[in-house]
């Protein structure tokens, strides 16, 4: 398996988790996804 097959079938695993969430719970994990990726770049 090629590396990128892997990555987009992790992707598509953890989408499948996620797909059942409420929206707020989505939102919420947005905003935590995206307060990650800020703290990163310092």
């Amino acid at each position: 398996m090629k590396a990128t097959s892997l990555k987009f079938n992790l992707i598509d695993s953890y989408l499948g988790l996620l797909e059942n969430l409420s929206p707020d719970n989505k939102l919420e994990l947005i905003s935590k996804l995206s307060d990650s990726l800020k703290s990163s770049k310092k």
